[in-house]
């Protein structure tokens, strides 16, 4: 029985670590299309087709994660040219085909703030697996005073004690 309560309590670290894949994962992203409210990533109709092809670049090199630039966007100087610059991305849109939601897509941990999302894993990892010297810390500089202390002061009342019943 004793075994089996501390597997469980081995495994919760593993089971956390694991979560961390799902609840802060990638999903396929790309730009948002500017002042399209109805955005998504996939693709709705021939019309939403058109506008992502003007306006989100392709990649040179198409890659597994797809064939659009994910960080930045055709800026047109004006809606009847073929003018543009390139510009970074403020907003994206993300495919639900996998999660309907995580961190990533909450925050829009992407591109440019991707450390953070870096940041954040540091984090997780440091409280999760942080137990371990929690309580090396906690045995070391917390528990031990106060034990030392009750102990004398339980001494110090036998003592007292045994010193009224010998004045007796």
């Amino acid at each position: 029985m004793v075994f089996v309560l501390v597997g469980f309590v081995a495994s919760i670290p593993a089971i956390l670590g694991f979560s961390f894949a799902f609840y802060a994962a990638t999903p396929k992203f790309r730009c948002k299309i500017p002042h399209f409210s109805n955005d998504t990533f996939e693709i709705q109709n021939q019309n939403h087709q058109t506008l992502v092809d003007k306006f989100i670049p392709i990649l040179e090199e198409k890659s597994y994660t797809g064939i659009y630039e994910k960080c930045t966007i055709k800026s047109y100087i004006n809606s009847s040219s073929n003018n543009f610059t390139l510009s970074k991305c403020n907003e994206w849109v993300f495919s639900k085909e996998y999660f309907e939601s995580t961190l990533v897509t909450e925050w829009n941990l992407v591109c440019e703030n991707l450390s953070k999302k870096n940041f954040y894993a540091t984090l997780f990892f440091i409280g999760t697996y942080g137990f371990v010297l929690k309580g090396i810390i906690a045995d070391k500089y917390l528990k031990q005073p106060p034990l030392v202390d009750s102990l004398r002061n339980e001494q110090d009342k036998m003592e007292n004690n045994l010193l009224k019943i010998k004045n007796r």
